[in-house]
């Protein structure tokens, strides 16, 4: 093997132990892990507060999805509409 082939041997070994990750004994002792719940549409685990399954997309039961809760409001807007021209009428 030529000087430069050894040279880029060493170079290389170098960056491999830069890119290794930390020692087991230097990280923090988490004990505490994020609660996760089984999806009911795929299995796969999800966090607690996630509205949304990330693996199958599916809403979690309890999280409305966005147009449920958008269609409340409407509703309400609507009635109110209603009541104050019915109100208006009477007048």
């Amino acid at each position: 093997m030529g000087a430069l082939a050894e040279q880029y041997d060493d170079e290389h070994d170098e960056i491999d132990e830069e890119l290794e990750g930390p020692d087991p004994e230097d990280l923090p002792d988490d004990d505490d892990e994020t609660p996760t719940e089984p999806c009911p549409h795929c299995g796969n685990p999800v966090f607690d507060d996630t509205p949304r399954c990330s693996h199958c997309g599916e809403w979690l039961p309890h999280a409305a999805p966005p147009s449920a809760r958008r269609g409340v409001g409407f509703l309400v807007v609507v009635g109110l509409l209603i009541l104050s021209l019915l109100l208006w009428l009477m007048l």
